[in-house]
């Protein structure tokens, strides 16, 4: 017996991690893709530490030091120049965000096309759905605090978003603004440091408790004949997903120091506003391309009969709330029993549609910030509603062709 698991064992005995309250793992579920979720959880972690690190030397506020720059971007400035590793720690929180989105975008696609929201995790699937918006706040609050010209005016779009949302905008802008002589940074920071991962911490309790609950999800449970074979959470389920967190911390790790993250010149009102605002980042270029698009005027008059000013935005905000809703629901507009794939052709149809869109949409923002190509092409109302309804053809044919290959349908 190694040395190391002499040490582990141990452990175990007096505290008793295999007699844990957790359900046997399934054999089935020795399968990384039904560990996204934990890859989500890894990069929270990350955020958290990594979080609290820079929170020794970050200044939240948006008042000038005695050189007259903001204390926020001096502040971070300072990190990233004189703290040992401070640029690579700051890299790492910024390249954590983007394994969070980017994790929980992939784990929610495999949910939804798995019908992981069937009977009886309903609840459990919209609480995902929130925190999947919470995560996107987390991003969208942090983007601010470096307070450079470009996360202050990306940041400016998404705030005029989200004030024009119907019903909750005005408490969306007190969030944001409060009474108006509030430093917005110091709420930014509040957002970003305690209410928005605390309440991510606390709907993540709430799903683990459930997932606990209903135990790992099967997506063969209408067709599996053979006997499951179960093992402890505990050295088994350890054992499978430490290494998987380990190795992608360290991936993270190495990409934040061999590709660190530069900021930009720091805000200053005085400076005129440029003509073609700085890009928000990627994981809202999607929403961004809605926003920017050149809508035909007789469409902008139509929709400003109805006294809407913002048609722009207005647009955005209808686009977001049906696919939103729609997934909320998902649970209770999809009832049937089964979860197979093969008897799911309608929400799968969909549903792998909306997630394609999504990548589209983004695709027109990222070709135009590389200069492939330009402002008239990535904005044209033609162009973007043309190739998404291409887009949405061309899945649906192929999810029918595959289905009828296989004789599901």
């Amino acid at each position: 017996m190694s040395s190391l698991r002499k040490i582990i064992n141990y452990i175990d005995e007096r505290i008793g991690f295999s007699n844990t309250f957790l359900k046997p793992i399934p054999e089935y579920a020795f399968n990384v893709t039904y560990w996204l979720g934990a890859i989500v959880v890894t990069n929270f972690v990350i955020l958290i530490i990594t979080g609290a690190m820079l929170a020794f030397y970050y200044v939240p506020t948006s008042a000038l030091n005695y050189d007259g720059i903001p204390w926020a971007y001096a502040s971070t400035k300072f990190i990233d120049e004189n703290v040992p590793f401070g640029h690579t720690i700051r890299t790492l929180h910024l390249y954590a965000t983007y394994g969070m989105i980017g994790s929980a975008f992939i784990h929610l696609i495999r949910q939804f096309i798995t019908g992981a929201y069937k009977k009886p995790r309903e609840i459990m699937w919209i609480i995902s759905i929130i925190l999947g918006g919470l995560v996107l706040v987390q991003g969208f609050t942090g983007y601010l605090l470096p307070y450079t010209d470009q996360s202050v005016y990306a940041t400016k779009v998404g705030y005029n978003v989200a004030r024009s949302v119907p019903f909750i905008g005005d408490f969306l802008a007190y969030l944001v603004e409060g009474i108006g002589t509030q430093d917005i940074i110091q709420r930014f920071y509040m957002l970003h440091v305690f209410i928005v991962p605390g309440s991510i911490l606390i709907l993540l309790l709430i799903k683990m408790y459930m997932f606990e609950n209903h135990g790992a999800f099967d997506p063969h449970r209408d067709t599996r004949r053979s006997k499951i074979r179960y093992y402890k959470w505990f050295p088994e389920g350890f054992y499978f997903i430490s290494p998987i967190a380990l190795i992608y911390t360290g991936i993270l790790i190495i990409f934040a120091s061999l590709f660190p993250n530069r900021i930009g010149d720091y805000f200053d009102p005085a400076k005129p506003i440029p003509e073609e605002l700085p890009l928000p980042e990627w994981y809202f270029y999607w929403m961004y391309q809605i926003v920017r698009i050149s809508y035909p005027q007789e469409l902008v008059n139509f929709i400003r009969s109805f006294g809407i000013a913002d048609v722009a935005t207005f647009i955005t905000i209808l686009v977001v709330t049906i696919a939103s809703l729609y997934l909320i629901l998902i649970p209770f507009i999809d009832r049937k029993k089964e979860v197979a794939i093969s008897k799911r052709f309608i929400h799968v149809t969909i549903g792998s549609i909306m997630f394609a869109e999504v990548i589209l949409l983004s695709v027109f923002v990222f070709l135009f910030e590389r200069g492939v190509i330009s402002l008239a092409i990535s904005t044209s109302f033609f162009l973007t509603v043309l190739s998404s309804t291409i887009l949405a053809a061309m899945i649906a044919i192929i999810m029918y062709l595959l289905y009828k290959k296989k004789g599901w349908i």
